[in-house]
């Protein structure tokens, strides 16, 4: 470890005077922190393999606000990489190709792999990665050259049958989806009606005909379920998050609204417990306490409590009833602009021995709808206690409030047309798919069919229903050597 520590010195930016010494974590065998000896602050860390080769390197020295301008160039990044990748991988370097390099503001990637000797076609994942900030800081590297299998076909079967069974799962849905402008080139950040091939298409052709989807993923389309009509239910947000009787500990003006903390407990209960930042995370649980975010308009965004409660479990549909109506409390209009979302509601843990703890709470997702066409990623999380029904946790995302009638109002009938843009977009090329390990625990390498678009640089998720226009992934800053 001492010789890896040595070597790695002179690429740690930090405190170049001081002594960097590796020590070993709890919690992997195998992985160390690098601490500089007369500060003892963290300079990083390092992973090895099994046989003592680096595995991995982060430096922490920076966090993201705080990297210096660019001081680098793009071709001494890549000559420092270089040298860096000589002095620990001097013989399995040169069977690296370099793949890609990828500018995303602050930092490149830059992605080193292998190519097979049939094809000449890359295998992706089978190199080096590194993730360099523009000032020189190697935030990260990551070694992949393990040992692996390419699986050769004894038939490779021909492009025009490939896109032929590509085609035939092609079955984009009608969806109101926002424009991003940091995902699609042209964006605009406006919601507008299109077809969805995104979510319902392949992803890969095999060379036995069969095709890779989502669903092999775990990525499944769910069944929705309408909401039934109830009575309107008066309720305010601190009436419904169960804080009326509390004391406002503390509150604060976030980017994501109004934050709030609430306990029977004074604020010098929780200073000697946590650190004021803990109080104020959403994500950090603080016992005792309920946290909750409003936005401009007053409605509640987030909510958390770290409660949790005994007594005799209530059954899934009284559960059910006790979220619409925390629901309809919020959203008189529910029954028209949501509808729930089709999964398992239970919510399960394990204790230490990983046996099954018996469900403490009920989750239900309610998705954004407007007549009957679903709103893409907007949807709203309430989380309900499996002995009384009270609010546990509450998460809205942050467009359910808008309006989209003059979306699916008279919506023109462009399906022929859109699916014959979406199809004119690609052609299908030879890749080579990385697969679990085999019984030995090697990767191996799959031959596979998968879309590549044309002229683009980037996939077409979709094509809106009005302008006929393909939503193409921005991938400015990307630069490929294949």
């Amino acid at each position: 470890m001492e010789k890896i520590v040595a070597k790695l010195r002179p690429y740690i930016v930090a405190n170049k005077e001081e002594s960097l010494v590796a020590k070993p974590t709890e919690y992997d065998q195998n992985t160390y922190k690098l601490i500089f000896v007369d500060s003892q602050q963290v300079a990083g860390e390092v992973v090895l393999t099994e046989d003592g080769c680096l595995k991995m390197f982060s430096e922490f020295d920076f966090e993201e606000e705080d990297i210096p301008e660019a001081s680098m160039s793009k071709e001494e990044i890549r000559k420092l990489i270089e040298r860096f990748s000589h002095d620990f991988f001097p013989e399995s370097f040169s069977l690296l190709h370099l793949s890609s390099i990828f500018d995303l503001d602050i930092f490149y990637l830059f992605d080193y792999v292998r190519k097979d000797e049939r094809f000449g076609l890359e295998l992706p994942n089978s190199g080096i990665s590194f993730s360099v900030y523009k000032n020189g800081v190697i935030m990260d590297m990551v070694n992949e050259m393990d040992e692996f299998l390419i699986v050769y076909p004894d038939r490779v079967l021909s492009e025009e049958v490939a896109r032929e069974r590509f085609l035939t799962n092609i079955q984009p849905l009608l969806k109101i989806m926002r424009f991003d402008e940091k995902v699609y080139v042209d964006g605009d950040g406006e919601f507008k009606l299109v077809y969805d091939f995104l979510h319902t298409t392949g992803i890969d052709v095999k060379m036995d005909g069969n095709q890779t989807t989502l669903a092999d993923f775990g990525d499944v389309c769910f069944p929705f379920q309408s909401l039934p009509q109830m009575p309107p239910v008066q309720s305010s947000i601190y009436a419904m998050a169960g804080v009326e009787t509390m004391d406002k500990i503390t509150e604060s003006d976030t980017p994501e609204g109004k934050l709030e903390v609430w306990s029977d407990f004074p604020k010098e209960h929780f200073l000697r417990e946590y650190e004021f930042d803990e109080l104020m995370d959403l994500d950090t649980v603080v016992e005792g306490a309920v946290k909750l975010i409003t936005d401009s308009n007053g409605m509640l965004k987030q909510m958390i409590t770290s409660d949790r409660e005994n007594g005799v479990r209530i059954t899934e549909e009284e559960a059910f009833q006790s979220a619409l109506k925390l629901l309809y409390s919020q959203y008189p209009d529910a029954q028209h602009m949501f509808k729930l979302r089709g999964e398992d509601h239970v919510l399960i843990e394990f204790d230490e021995e990983g046996e099954e703890l018996p469900p403490h709470a009920y989750c239900f997702t309610f998705d954004r709808f407007e007549k009957d066409v679903q709103v893409e990623g907007e949807y709203l999380t309430i989380i309900v206690s499996a002995y009384s029904g009270k609010l546990c946790e509450w998460f809205a995302t942050d467009y359910l409030h808008d309006r989209f009638t003059h979306l699916v109002e008279n919506i023109p009938d462009h399906f022929g047309k859109a699916l014959q843009r979406y199809q004119d977009s690609f052609v299908m090329k030879l890749n080579w798919t990385k697969e679990e390990v085999d019984e030995e625990g090697k990767p191996h390498y799959e031959l596979v069919y998968m879309p590549e678009f044309k002229g683009t640089g980037g996939h077409v998720h979709c094509v809106e229903v009005a302008a006929l226009k393909p939503w193409i992934v921005n991938v400015t800053g990307l630069e490929e050597f294949r």
